[in-house]
């Protein structure tokens, strides 16, 4: 519950309400008293049920930002290398009780020239939202 976003107002569906009702002593047990916080309806505690992760990466200090004007060379990344490794690994997935799809995963590809590295998180939330 650290990482849920209090200042704004949810995204719901029309299960949240009865969701809501029957777990609000449980939310007010774990959430401190400083957060919580009613939402516009004036009646719910916020929670972030896609469980949307506000962390944007750190770098360690042996690691130096500049800007460039370099760009992935699309002609290398769909060459056909012998790839020796492959990896897809789900660092999360839910079905968010049916209303949709939260998932984050990393995919690794390592060839004799290099190696390409995707992650990526993923939000539908049926009727309302779609993040990438």
């Amino acid at each position: 519950l650290s990482q849920v976003d209090w200042t704004s107002t949810p995204l719901t569906v029309a299960a949240s309400d009865k969701w809501q009702e029957a777990n609000a002593s449980q939310l007010a047990q774990y959430s401190p008293a400083s957060h919580t916080k009613l939402n516009s309806g004036g009646d719910k505690l916020h929670f972030d049920w896609t469980f949307t992760n506000r962390f944007t990466g750190h770098l360690s200090s042996n690691w130096r930002v500049q800007r460039c004007n370099d760009k992935i060379d699309m002609e290398v990344v769909a060459r056909r290398d012998p790839i020796l490794l492959f990896a897809d690994v789900n660092l999360f997935e839910d079905e968010l009780g049916d209303n949709g799809v939260s998932l984050h995963n990393v995919k690794l590809r390592v060839t004799k020239t290099g190696f390409f590295l995707l992650q990526r998180f993923f939000l539908r939330v049926d009727k309302r939202v779609i993040r990438c």
